[in-house]
């Protein structure tokens, strides 16, 4: 093989970032092979074993706790992260888990968020053996969030449905399908095909997202797939030209009946939003709704000015510095106001975010080597406002939240409910779901 050797050289002392099909990540680093008094070569690895936070003088551990023998410690695979690494108590475990093979992620428990004892964990339908919350190509379809006893109360769950091409059709929500979400137009995902896997074929397209419904799913086809969403509580719909730039948007708290928001939109070459060949000096055009800030950008292609998301009739005004990270946001016609200062450090990590006000609030990030944030401090107070430990499954998955809301160093604190412990559960796609 052409360049081998050198590949093998490389890889000779470096890290490995072994992922599994469910996104599983184990950092393993390689050493030096071992020969014991019989002659038996046994490969040692080194492995992250805690993370100390920067905290005040007592400062939080974590640890990340392996099995000690058995497959688990042949594949160094994770089997908890907990505040103990001896023989941690249940209720010292953040997270534990359970795999399928080598490293794909079937359940992720929390036994220290129970009901009568029970922990709430994240399942895959684990039926008979099998995990039918898997298809054939690895892809989730059916997760849940649920106390793992005989009936245990079901906190989310989820459902998904996808084309040939892997795009997702739609996500049903089992708790309250109100809030299902069909990616698609009503009824126009593509011909049903009972032969097919699920029933679903694919139409063609560029497997670019043109219209959102979300309300309770229905087939429109008798044992067809879900496709159709009869009442909406929201819709929207874009018009995208060749290279996904949004000619038109509409959106509507509604079916679609009556737009509560219409309008199209110009694009120059560089796929800016500017105003186009009619010159009307309006790159946003309303038709329905109330009017947008035009954008503006500097010649670096950074957004300058622009509407205000809560209120897009408002500019939005934004400084960068040379290496294009955003510094300032101000808002407001004619002088802005300024609203927030941002500092990074060399690895474009932001690190500091000062909101104004009288007085202004600072807070100060701190990171893991995965650019995750550990902990977060306000103003000049040495307790941490707030810290995070991380999840294995995928690097914005997080475990669980300890909020210190009135900065004490007390985390029980009750008479003036801003401490809290926060757990997160999370869909197919890890958005949050939280759960305290």
């Amino acid at each position: 093989m052409k360049g081998g050797r050198n590949r093998r050289n490389r890889d000779r002392g470096q890290s490995r970032d072994k992922r599994g099909r469910n996104g599983v990540r184990n950092i393993v680093r390689p050493s030096k092979q071992v020969c014991d008094s019989a002659g038996r070569v046994e490969a040692k690895y080194l492995r992250q074993a805690s993370v100390t936070y920067p905290g005040p003088s007592t400062r939080r551990v974590v640890y990340y706790n392996y099995p000690t023998s058995g497959i688990g410690a042949a594949l160094v695979r994770l089997d908890n992260i907990a505040s103990d690494n001896t023989e941690p108590a249940e209720a010292d475990k953040f997270a534990a888990y359970g795999y399928l093979g080598a490293g794909t992620v079937v359940k992720v428990a929390y036994p220290a968020v129970t009901v009568s004892s029970n922990p709430l964990a994240l399942t895959y339908w684990t039926s008979g053996g099998g995990y039918a919350g898997f298809d054939g190509l690895g892809r989730v379809i059916a997760q849940k969030w649920q106390i793992q006893a005989t009936g245990g109360a079901v906190k989310d769950h989820f459902t998904y449905g996808y084309d040939g091409n892997s795009n997702r059709l739609y996500r049903t929500n089992e708790v309250d399908h109100t809030f299902d979400e069909l990616y698609h137009a009503n009824g126009s995902a593509g011909s049903y095909d009972p032969a097919s896997p699920r029933g679903l074929r694919r139409a063609g397209g560029l497997d670019r997202l043109k219209d959102f419904r979300r309300g309770t799913l229905t087939a429109s086809q008798q044992g067809g797939p879900l496709d159709t969403v009869a009442t909406a509580s929201r819709t929207q719909q874009w018009a995208l030209d060749a290279v996904g730039n949004w000619g038109g948007f509409k959106s509507d708290a509604g079916d679609g009946g009556t737009w509560d928001l219409e309008q199209t939109r110009d694009h120059n070459k560089a796929n800016e939003i500017e105003d186009g060949a009619d010159q009307d000096s309006d790159a946003i055009e309303v038709t329905t709704g109330g009017a947008w800030v035009q954008p503006a950008y500097n010649l670096a292609g950074n957004m300058t000015t622009g509407p205000k998301p809560d209120s897009p009739a408002t500019p939005q005004v934004c400084t960068y510095d040379a290496w294009n990270r955003l510094m300032t946001v101000s808002e407001g016609s004619g002088t802005p106001t300024l609203v927030v200062t941002y500092s990074y450090d060399g690895r474009n990590r932001r690190i500091r975010k000062v909101v104004e006000g009288d007085p202004d609030v600072t807070y100060d990030y701190y990171y893991n080597e995965s650019w995750q944030v550990l902990e977060v401090r306000k103003g000049e107070d040495p307790d941490p406002l707030e810290q995070y430990v991380w999840g294995i499954q995928y690097v914005d998955a997080p475990v669980v939240r300890f909020r210190d809301g009135n900065v004490d160093g007390d985390l029980l604190d009750t008479q003036d409910n801003t401490d809290s412990t926060l757990y997160y559960t999370y869909d197919g796609n890890f958005n949050g779901h939280s759960r305290g």
